[in-house]
């Protein structure tokens, strides 16, 4: 499941946490706590996160939306004890960091060569993505 937390109502969120980052939230906690405690939970204990530098360069991105089982679902990247989560099919700005790390999460993908008459393995992105700017 992928979530807008900007965008998400109570009972999303709190479904969210329950079945994404297996957390029980009360069912009394407002839209804004139930954010500061998801997020909380995927950043790790406060003051453990450096302060983002106001000079990092960043890029737009867009992650694809790909076929398979996770393939619509929101995608984590942990650079530096930073955490971000990125929803795919949207652009959205992030560290130039960030990218990096993309360009290098790579998976094997095994195929037919019809010229070799072979199966042959190849390096693919394990999220593909296109920098818009």
């Amino acid at each position: 499941m992928s979530i807008d937390l900007t965008a998400a109502n109570k009972d999303e969120l709190r479904e969210y946490a329950r079945n994404e980052l297996g957390i029980n939230l009360p069912s009394n906690a407002t839209e804004e706590t139930l954010r500061e405690r998801i997020l909380a939970h995927l950043n790790g204990p406060a003051g453990t996160k450096p302060a983002a530098s106001p000079k990092s360069k960043t890029a737009v991105i867009n992650i694809h939306k790909t076929q398979g089982k996770l393939g619509r679902h929101d995608v984590f990247v942990s650079v530096n004890n930073r955490d971000y989560l990125i929803k795919r099919g949207v652009d959205v700005e992030v560290p130039l960091e960030v990218v990096h790390v993309l360009e290098n999460a790579v998976e094997d993908v095994y195929e037919f060569d019809e010229e070799k008459r072979d199966i042959v393995k190849r390096e693919a992105h394990a999220y593909p993505f296109t920098v818009v700017r």
